[in-house]
């Protein structure tokens, strides 16, 4: 929680305020008089939208003023002086206004402007906003559309048109709802009172009129003598050798400009020094920025002891002459000699600034600071410094005294002055420059100079092959070494350079030092007369330019095979063009367009404070005529270009050039100088784009070009040829070039149409009799395979298969071939069995067989074995609900009853039925086995219903006691689409279907049990804490009744700013400890979080500060999933190592909720239930590519059943649009995905909502609609405010209620401008509701019904082996010395291909010889009921990529490699199960 403490109102202040003098207001011991009416509170800068700016005028006298007759007026102002050339005049609306005594009145500036109106606001409003107690009056005002929220401003009272008075706020000095508070002055300029200081409209204090002189934390003094408040004190013993003495920034003005501003420093040593060697540089120390302040001149010598004044010339001053500086002044100057000029627009007033003395090199020698702690700059007068002893290279305060240029302080000097010792030793120079470097590398330029003192200049002079002169740069050292000197040549300016020559000139003041010439040779520079622009057995394909060229304009002519071709004036290659930026963001598409819109570059990398350069080729088909055009876009996140309804980026460029082939770099029209910062962005005052065109001169053309369409050639080898005069002698050039515009041959080694059986190998090939094959790529029945696969007829469908092979060469030569080939049903049958099941049969040697087939015709073994029919009254059962569905413990195992026994046995009703509305049914039987069942295997089957969209798995008990999946199936959405394989009961609403398994006794048997679990779902489906039904206490009065909704899902975004700052931290914790307290109210069941859960992701203080707050719903069992966004994870750098540590997979894998990770957490999906409705809520990282939307997509598809909610860090636009990334999500992942109802998003301060709709069937009709929410309050204050996101669902009304609530201000909804909707429903994207129709939501109750069970053992006691039997026909085996009794056996048929079927298990009695026999009953035919499902396509619990912390198995159902299928046989009083398998049993 957070609270402002209100400010003691002052009672009695007119009262206080009555005075006799015009200029007497304020109380009676006031140091100084006030205007008569003043300016004492200004307000530029709302929460929200600045709807309600306001000052604060007060009449100081004890006499009424009138505004219209006494000839009062306001205007806004531009500057902290008299200067009125930009002053913006203000209507009171109120013309007759008229102030009583000691009244104070509130001036609301009024204006309308994009999604702000104030007039549209009543004082009533105005009164709210700024919880006003008071009655003050309030008028409005008019003329300027808003003041300035960063400052720099104030407001200007003027009576009969002349300044009488002003208040002016600096930088800083005001915020949203924060205020500059004024006093009275000894100038016209009222004092800066208060800086971010608490409205308090209407009301002013006793502080405001009276004048205190605030003391200075520099001043060491100590004396009030005005003359100098040195005199007194002793003379430091050292300084710098050259410090500030003195900054005067505001003077008596020249046409509306400071005009005698100047900069003061002084030689502190015993020997003269010359200024050639230094600089001076103007600091920003907010922004840790400066700038370079050269003289003129730069090379006058000072003098021990002495000063050199630097006069500013901002352009408007420019005429004056040195005794208008002197006479202003009182000095004695002169220039050139002690007197100098800096041109400069000037020192700032206000905001906190600097001057800093520096070698050319850029050592620190010393600097001084101002306005440090708020405005303190004063009319005509200086700040003077004095030596700090504990930093030599930061200066002190003396105080603001008035300004003397030239005359230095008695102790601002060293007595004595500084002995500077004699400089014996040169600066040793190490040249690290590389001779050679390639053409499309940078040139670095490597020095290192030491020195016993310190080298003070070093001059890099630089000339290329195309240059005519050359060029001098100031070098630097490096940042963390002084010694070392590096000067880049950017790749993009080494353009057509054939070499570098340079020198290099070093100082340390005392010795200087220039090197001889040195040469870079510039490798792969073409130097020949006449060059082509191809080498010998160069591949092209297409139409290629072919580019002859020379040094200079020349008449070249070119042949083909000898013949002569037609060409063209041409530039000899495609020019560069290339520029310097700073200050781009990351992800924001800037970039370089061709004039017909092409991209021709992207630079989306995030500069910031560091200069890069930006290069781009211009193909010559973008050149008009001599001109060409590259356009710098300021871009979007989506790309580069305008979007009125977008952010663009802002950033600034210079040095805008066109580095031509021969080397000569262009300069645009309009733009000559290099060092101008172009602004771009869509702020105020910026470009949007720039378009640089280039003039091109005639010379520059020195080549022949001509477009050579080669498909007009044939393939292989032609001869160019060129032929040029130059300086009087011809040359000839002649370069073979291979053509190459045939694709590869494909060979797929399948024929077309071909049966495949057995082991299958797609190894397709490709060769290619040009350049050479590049890629060979392939799909079978429409998907990506890995070449080469191996697969088998058992292993694909039977039926008809495509291969398409695409080859591509390394010119973009394609092929595609497509090849057709069908494989078999594989899978042996198995029937008419002898003896038959229940027959009578001597004992002795008994003869099985089974008849036999093969739908391939295929020869086939059978082995007969020894088997047992598990009697269903020894089994156990158990059954009920769970929240987890992985839960270990369940219900205690009952035998079952009579009647059980009985139904169980048929397959014509249903024994038992479970079912829930908020927790997961279940059906458990324990089968015993005995220790010679040790080795066997046991085939389990179930029969049985479950309502429509759901998932039902069968899993068998593990040694830990965890459970093992071994079949799903996933019931159909309850239509008559061919893709569902199984019929609806008969009222529709259920589905019939079977689980089946073959379980090793030798793994699944403890304690002479198999445990067998039919569990309905997956996840977690949390209790209801409290119903509509519960009386709760609200935590807000606009709380949704708890009557209308039934649970709520909560959502959180962008939290780093929280996590970054110990002062924004509490809303972090405010959120979680709210949730936790209205958890039961609310009944809230999950929270989602879209990213960015702190703000530096190197910085381990801030996961620190998160995991506690998270660390909170860990402990208190609160289900959440999260993700990482471009903060957590380094933006660009993608590391995710991080975040892994505090919010990987070990984090959460044991919840019961967490379905399963993406490499550590980088992508997860939950799955959790509320209020009868199945969520699967899948995550997915920052910078997702190629696999994490596969892993999307095969998780999506494992759970169709359920609804699907995708969580993502970047998805949509501020309004509504997507950028790449996203948009590829939207086409490969949300429109493939019929179960993906919402998607969830942050990154962007905004609050939107867009709807996508598909059509799913294809039937020309959308029948899914998908909605997208983007939720981020990070730019609010404080990061965010607190806010957070909570959706409630509301089942009887069907509709989920979307509410923005924030605990820590304890309101719904921001009125924050960037948020709010139009006029109408300004909080429709923060309070809204979407129908349940729309999410395609329906609750259900989940339904688990069990018809049959049964389980046979089936041993590896081998009766007999029936090999190489033709189909169709009988295998048959010899049981030999069959005792009298009951025996029981099955037969396992194979074929050669792998495929097999296991029979059902059969009992006869061997009676003694000579007793009456029967032949027992034969099942009906397999797969006769058709009236089931066998297990639609379902992946239990996870993908192939998931690691789910043991939770969830692969596939191990009908389509995970185990069952092909499962044949339920009637039989009289029982349920017979064949079974064709694969290789695998569990």
């Amino acid at each position: 929680m957070f609270s402002v403490r209100p400010r003691a109102l002052i009672m009695g202040v007119a009262a206080a305020l009555m005075m006799t003098s015009v200029w007497s207001g304020g109380p009676a011991q006031a140091e100084t008089t006030a205007p008569p009416l003043m300016i004492t509170e200004i307000a530029p800068d709302n929460t929200g939208s600045d709807e309600y700016e306001y000052f604060e005028i007060h009449n100081t006298t004890d006499a009424a003023i009138n505004l219209a007759e006494q000839k009062y007026s306001f205007a806004y102002t531009y500057a902290d002086s008299d200067d009125r050339s930009q002053d913006k005049q203000l209507t009171v609306d109120d013309a007759n206004l008229t102030l009583s005594p000691g009244e104070t009145i509130i001036m609301w500036l009024s204006y309308t402007a994009k999604n702000l109106d104030s007039f549209a606001r009543t004082d009533a409003d105005f009164r709210t906003n700024w919880s006003m107690s008071n009655t003050a009056r309030i008028v409005r005002i008019t003329g300027q559309a808003g003041m300035a929220n960063k400052g720099e401003r104030g407001i200007r009272v003027l009576k009969d048109g002349q300044t009488e008075s002003w208040s002016y706020y600096p930088a800083g000095s005001v915020g949203a709802n924060k205020v500059a508070e004024f006093a009275v002055s000894d100038t016209q300029s009222m004092t800066l009172l208060a800086s971010q200081a608490t409205a308090t409209p209407g009301t002013v204090r006793d502080e405001q009129f009276v004048r205190t002189s605030q003391p200075d934390p520099g001043d060491q003094s100590g004396q009030p003598d005005p003359d100098d408040p040195t005199s007194a004190q002793d003379a430091p013993d050292t300084a710098a050798p050259l410090m500030i003495t003195e900054l005067v920034p505001d003077t008596d003005n020249v046409s509306g400009s400071d005009g005698y501003e100047f900069i003061e420093i002084a030689n502190t040593t015993d020997q003269p020094i010359d200024f050639s060697n230094y600089t001076l540089s103007y600091l920003y120390p907010d922004s840790k920025s400066s700038a370079l302040w050269p003289s003129t001149p730069d090379n006058v010598v000072i003098q021990p002891g002495k000063t050199l004044v630097f006069w500013i010339r901002n352009g408007n001053n420019n005429d004056l002459g040195a005794a208008d500086f002197n006479k202003q002044w009182g000095t004695s100057l002169t220039m050139g000699q002690d007197l100098v000029e800096i041109y400069s627009g000037g020192m700032a007033n206000g905001g906190a600034r600097g001057m800093q003395i520096q070698t050319n090199t850029g050592t620190v020698i010393n600097r001084a600071y101002y306005n440090m702690n708020g405005k303190e700059v004063e009319y005509n007068k200086g700040f003077h410094f004095c030596v700090n002893t504990d930093d030599l290279t930061t200066q002190g305060r003396i105080g603001t005294h008035p300004a003397s240029p030239g005359t230095l302080m008695a102790a601002q000097l060293p007595r004595p002055l500084v002995a500077l010792a004699a400089d014996t030793q040169e600066p040793a120079l190490t040249d690290a420059t590389p001779s050679t470097v390639r053409a499309d590398q940078p040139l670095t330029f490597d020095f290192t100079i030491t020195d016993n003192t310190s080298v003070k200049t070093v001059t890099l002079n630089m000339k290329s092959s195309a240059d005519q002169d050359s060029r001098a740069i100031n070098l630097t050292h490096d940042s963390e070494d002084v010694t070392h000197f590096t000067f880049e040549v950017p790749a993009a300016d080494m353009t057509g350079k054939r070499w570098f020559d340079y020198t290099l000139t070093y100082t340390d003041g005392t010795f200087t030092k220039t090197t001889a010439p040195v040469r870079v040779a510039i490798q792969g520079a073409a130097t020949d007369p006449l060059r082509i622009n191809h080498a010998d057995n160069d591949w092209v394909s297409g139409t290629t330019d072919l580019i002859a060229a020379t040094d200079a304009p020349s008449s070249i002519t070119m042949t083909i095979d000898g013949t002569n071709v037609q060409t063209e004036a041409s530039l000899e290659g495609e020019p560069v063009f290339a520029f310097e930026a700073t200050q781009t963001d990351t992800f924001f598409r800037n970039g370089v367009l061709a004039p017909n819109g092409d991209i021709l570059t992207i630079f989306d990398e995030g500069t910031y404070s560091e200069i890069k350069t930006i290069s781009t080729p211009v193909p010559l088909v973008y050149m008009d005529g001599q001109a060409v055009t590259a356009s710098i876009y300021a871009g979007t996140k989506a790309k580069p270009g305008i979007d009125e309804n977008e952010n663009n980026d802002d950033f600034d460029v210079r040095a805008l050039r066109l580095i031509l082939p021969d080397g000569r770099t262009l300069t645009p029209r309009g733009y000559s100088d290099a060092t101008q910062w172009l602004r771009m962005g869509d702020s105020t005052g910026k470009h949007d784009f720039f378009d640089a065109t280039f003039d091109i001169p005639d010379d520059a053309f020195t080549g022949a070009r001509h477009a050579w369409d080669t498909t007009t050639a044939i393939d292989g080898t032609h001869t160019i040829t060129a032929q040029a005069t130059v300086d009087g002698t011809q040359h000839n050039v002649t370069r073979v070039l291979r053509v190459d515009n045939t694709a590869p041959v494909i060979e797929t080694h399948i024929d077309e149409g071909a049966l495949l059986q057995g082991d299958i190998t797609v190894n397709p090939t490709a060769t290619d009799s040009g350049i050479g094959l590049d890629s060979l790529s392939a799909t079978l029945d429409g998907k990506d395979i890995t070449l080469p696969l191996t697969t088998s007829s058992t292993s694909l469908p039977a039926g008809n298969h495509e291969l398409t092979v695409i080859a591509v060469d390394k010119l973009g030569n394609s092929a595609t071939v497509t090849t057709h080939f069908t494989t078999p049903v594989e899978d042996p049958t198995v029937a008419t069995f002898t003896p038959g099941d229940g027959a009578r049969v001597e004992a002795g040697d008994v003869v099985l067989s089974a008849h036999v087939d093969d739908e391939a015709g295929d020869q086939v073994t059978a082995k007969f074995y020894e088997g047992e029919r598990v009697d269903n009254s020894t089994i156990r059962t158990a059954s009920g609900t769970v929240n987890d569905a992985a839960q270990a413990e369940r219900e205690s195992a009952r035998p079952l009853t009579s009647d059980e026994i009985e139904q169980l046995a048929q397959d014509d009703d249903v024994v038992k039925q479970v079912t829930s509305d908020d927790a997961f049914p279940y059906e458990l039987f324990e089968i015993p086995v005995s220790d010679s069942d040790a080795g066997s295997t046991v085939r389990v089957h179930w029969s049985g219903q479950a309502e429509r969209n759901a998932q039902v798995s069968m899993r068998v008990r593990a040694a830990d006691g965890s459970w093992d999946e071994v079949d799903r199936h996933i019931t159909g959405p309850g239509t008559d689409s061919a893709s569902t394989r199984a019929a609806s009961a008969a009222d529709g609403a259920y589905e019939k279907f079977d689980l089946d398994a073959l379980v090793k006794t030798d793994t699944y048997a403890h304690d002479g049990v198999i445990t067998v679990l039919i569990q309905h779902s997956d996840g977690w489906a949390g209790k209801n804490l409290t119903t509509r039904e519960s009386t709760v206490t609200p935590a807000h009065a606009d709380d949704e009744a708890r009557s209308t909704y039934d649970f709520t899902l909560a959502w959180e975004s962008d939290t780093q700013y929280y996590n970054e700052r110990d002062d924004y931290y509490p809303h972090q914790l405010a959120i979680h400890q709210y949730l936790l307290d209205q958890r039961a109210n609310m009944n809230i069941q999950y929270l989602f979080h879209t990213g960015d859960i702190i703000d530096d992701f190197d910085q381990q203080h801030q996961w620190d500060r998160a995991n506690p707050a998270y660390r909170t719903l860990d402990e208190a069992g609160f289900p959440y999933g999260v993700l990482a966004g471009n903060h957590d994870v380094g933006h660009l750098a993608n590391d995710y190592s991080e975040y892994s540590k505090n919010f990987g997979e070990a984090r959460f894998a044991a919840n019961p909720w967490y379905g399963g990770s993406y490499e550590d957490n980088r992508g997860h999906f939950d799955l959790f239930s509320a209020g009868g409705i199945d969520f699967i809520a899948v995550y997915q990282g920052w910078g997702p590519g190629e696999a994490e939307i596969e892993w999307m997509n095969q998780v999506l598809a494992a759970h169709p059943d359920r609804i699907a909610i995708i969580d993502l860090h970047e998805f949509m636009l501020t309004t509504g649009g997507l950028g790449p990334i996203p948009q590829r999500i939207l086409d490969e992942v949300v429109a493939t995905n019929p179960n993906v109802r919402m998607v969830m998003s942050g990154h962007y301060h905004d609050a939107f909502t867009r709807t996508d709709s598909f059509d799913d069937d294809g039937d020309g009709v959308a029948e899914r609609t998908v909605t997208s929410m983007l939720f981020d309050y990070q730019a609010l204050p404080e990061g965010g405010q607190g806010y957070l996101r909570l959706l409630h669902f509301d089942n009887d009304g069907q509709r989920m209620m979307v509410r923005t609530y924030s605990p820590s201000l304890q309101r719904y909804n921001s009125d924050d401008q960037g948020l709010l909707g139009g006029s109408d429903n300004p909080y429709e994207y923060q309070h809204f509701d979407v129908s349940y129709a729309q999410l395609g939501i329906t609750p259900t109750q989940r339904v688990l019904s069990t018809d049959t069970f049964s389980a046979d053992v089936l041993s590896t006691r081998l009766i007999g082996t029936a090999e190489g039997v033709a189909t169709p026909g009988t295998a048959s085996a010899t049981w030999k010395d069959v005792p009298v009794g009951t025996h029981s056996w099955y037969v396992v048929v194979s074929d050669v291909n792998g495929g097999e079927v296991i029979s059902p298990v059969l009992t006869f009695t061997a009676v003694p010889v000579g007793e009456p026999t029967e032949p027992g009953t034969q099942p009906t035919e397999p797969g006769t009921d058709q009236n089931r499902g066998h297990g639609q396509s379902a992946q239990p619990g996870a993908s192939p990529n998931v690691s789910a912390g043991g939770r969830h198995l692969s596939a191990t159902g009908a389509d995970g490699g185990l069952l092909a299928a499962v044949s339920v046989i009637g039989m009289a009083g029982a349920v017979m199960v064949a079974t064709r398998r694969r290789r695998h049993t569990h």
